[in-house]
This record gives structure tokens, sequence and C-alpha cells, in this order.
């Protein structure tokens, strides 16, 4: 992974060298994207676990009607014949 190089600006103070940046770590793991795949208004979150390289889609099926509901169901997906990434 690369980091991120920042540079301080120079109207925040003068003083500062663009040509020296700092070096920002990059994130420990990827994040999944919050989006709603069913349109049933429940946030759904969809990115690639650690464990597998396929995209998958964590299903938001939250019932607050049911005592023991889990919260999502994990659904691997395909898109055409792009199976992995």
């Amino acid at each position: 992974m690369r980091s991120l190089k920042l540079r301080e600006p120079q109207h925040l103070n003068p003083a500062a060298d663009i040509h020296k940046p700092f070096n920002l770590p990059p994130s420990s793991i990827p994040q999944p994207i919050p989006v709603d795949v069913d349109g049933d208004m429940k946030i759904d979150l969809l990115g690639i676990p650690a464990s597998s390289t396929k995209l998958q889609i964590w299903q938001n099926v939250f019932n607050m009607s049911e005592p023991n509901s889990p919260l999502f169901k994990l659904c691997v997906i395909a898109f055409g014949d792009r199976k992995t990434v």
C-alpha cells in the first residue's frame, strides 16, 4: 500500500516547506461502502471481506419486531461475468 503525502498550506504557515510533505500511513483495511441495494430504505454494505476476493453485500435484514433478528446476511454477487476483483 502507498502512503498519502500531505503538504502544509503555506497560507497557514509561511515557513512551511512544501518540498517536505508529511507521510500519512494508509488505512489498515478497506472499509465497505454503505448503499441500499434492494430499495428497502435500510443501509446495506458493499465490499470485499478480508477472507475473500469476491465482491459481497452485507444485506441489512434486521427486523425490529423479531426478538433475535440478525443484522446482516452476507451475499455473494456477480456483475455480468466479472466475479472477482
